[in-house]
């Protein structure tokens, strides 16, 4: 139920409500001395309370897959998550983080060696270029000369005119001269031949390596696009699935945990002297609807909770007697009011106490917003209705 609406006289119900919340909540504030111990370690308490007992946790919360949750509290960080959908997400995503790492530093590699191999293409290309014009200028001259040596023109300066000579002995030592600088330049053609040759080959092999780098870089490229798509899905699984993990050693819904772990800080924040700590509204939670799992109902994603959660109708027959109040748009019923939510408030007490305004489409108060209205609820009574709801 809900805190007591001192206007209708529920005290008696919330009486009730209050100690069965105590002793969960009590419980609860024994398995996590503090909102620290609850993010870093809630499972070791041995406690075989079925309200504390859910399992060995599967996964922690890493501070990057808490960030996938837009403002779920900084302290779920680190927190361990029993095993489920919300943790295989987890270990999906970590693999395709993985995966995409190797990937990446596959492709830092390729583009390194296609850096080295480029400026190595580049050098023998030079160099095959350098080697073929040398070779150009080689054969050029050893032509030159063998036209100059026979020529009959005097003048001539770029032979040594053997048959100008003036006599046997000149023309031998002219041809031993041609012959010797013929040689020279032989030897200048067949060292420029062959450097060019080796350029090439070099080259070639060069360009094949390339060529197979680029090839292996472009299937990488297409690699890296699918682990990124791979990320991507395994992210919004992620974000799906871990508001609805169970927090392991709590047994408590994330998207609750964090919403009574909100709801603690707004009041610390916005009324000091309350003193409400999330284990106390966890207590409530627990005892009226375990959660928002009352049944087959569960909170999703959002903290939307369906099939919406409803008590009995409260028509005096072993509960307070209250007619309708909100013509059936909370609780379906036209005739009597009935508790509505997680945290069954009814609805006079959502009227004056809700913290944000309307419920959701389901027209039932969500979890994320219901521990608020507790904390609001609960601070704003008095000392003596305030030990109703948790101190009694």
């Amino acid at each position: 139920m809900s805190p007591p609406d001192l206007n209708r006289g529920n005290t008696v119900v919330a009486r009730r409500t209050g100690a069965r919340a105590l002793v969960a909540a009590v419980v609860l504030s024994v398995v996590a001395v503090s909102p620290l111990h609850v993010a870093n370690g809630a499972t070791e308490s041995d406690s075989s309370d079925p309200a504390t007992d859910s399992g060995t946790a599967a996964a922690t919360i890493p501070a990057d897959v808490a960030a996938l949750v837009p403002g779920l509290d900084a302290r779920l960080a680190d927190a361990p998550i029993s095993s489920g959908p919300a943790s295989a997400a987890i270990a999906t995503l970590r693999e395709a983080d993985e995966a995409l790492d190797v990937l990446l530093v596959e492709s830092a590699d390729l583009q390194e060696s296609e850096r080295r191999l480029q400026e190595a293409l580049d050098k023998l290309t030079a160099t095959e270029r350098r080697a073929a014009d040398e070779l150009a200028v080689a054969e050029g001259r050893k032509r030159r000369l063998a036209a100059a040596a026979y020529t009959q023109d005097p003048s001539s300066t770029q032979g040594y005119a053997i048959l100008d000579a003036s006599g046997p002995v000149e023309v031998a030592r002219r041809g031993r001269l041609a012959g010797s600088v013929g040689e020279t330049l032989n030897t200048a053609a067949h060292v420029a031949d062959d450097l060019r040759a080796a350029a090439s080959d070099g080259a070639a092999t060069v360009g094949d390596e390339l060529a197979g780098v680029r090839n292996r870089r472009a299937d990488l490229d297409a690699s890296v696009q699918e682990a990124v798509a791979a990320i991507v899905a395994a992210r919004d699984e992620v974000t799906e699935t871990l508001p609805r993990a169970t927090v392991a050693g709590l047994d408590i819904p994330l998207v609750a945990l964090d919403a009574y772990l909100r709801a603690e800080r707004l009041a610390a924040f916005t009324d000091p002297e309350c003193g409400v700590t999330w284990w106390h509204l966890a207590g409530i939670g627990r005892t009226e609807s375990d959660h928002g799992r009352f049944k087959d109902s569960e909170p999703d994603e959002d903290g939307n909770v369906s099939p919406p959660i409803l008590g009995v109708p409260l028509n005096g027959k072993g509960v307070a007697a209250i007619g309708d109040s909100d013509g059936g748009e909370l609780d379906f019923d036209v005739v009597h009011d009935r508790a509505v939510g997680p945290m069954q408030f009814i609805p006079s007490t959502w009227e004056r106490w809700g913290a944000t305004g309307t419920p959701t489409t389901t027209r039932t108060p969500r979890t994320s917003t219901t521990p608020r209205t507790q904390r609001r609820a609960t601070c704003a009574l008095s000392q003596e209705a305030r030990s109703l709801t948790i101190h009694s």
